[in-house]
């Protein structure tokens, strides 16, 4: 999307946001940068809208821009941290759907086999 449609949107959810202040918050490390098609068009992605929010809740809790840069640094910290855990679950499962699917198939050559 691009900045006035972001900006838009954000409007919807009373979020009062200027593309300045966009632009601030991507300078700060706040944001992460747009991507860039062509020369001046900026796209704008739901992973901006929502940090735009969660900058915007903080800021009316009354924490300033370093603080929420700190906060967001350190969730961002603790997901990538924990990865190797989330790679390790999503192993176990598929190792699990392996087995099912391994037993499925022994249930399907024993159904053939006749019983007299």
């Amino acid at each position: 999307m691009s900045m006035s449609q972001l900006i838009e949107k954000l409007d919807q959810d009373n979020v009062k946001v200027t593309g300045r202040m966009i632009r601030h918050y991507i300078s700060l490390g706040l944001l992460p940068e747009p991507e860039y098609p062509h020369q001046n068009q900026a796209i704008y992605t739901m992973q901006h809208y929502i940090l735009i929010k969660i900058i915007d809740s903080k800021k009316k809790l009354g924490l300033s821009l370093n603080e929420i840069k700190d906060e967001i640094k350190q969730k961002i910290d603790s997901y990538l941290t924990n990865s190797h855990d989330i790679d390790i679950d999503l192993e176990c499962l598929n190792e699990k759907q392996k087995a099912k699917a391994g037993w499925s198939n022994i249930d399907k050559k024993f159904y053939h086999i006749p019983l007299y």
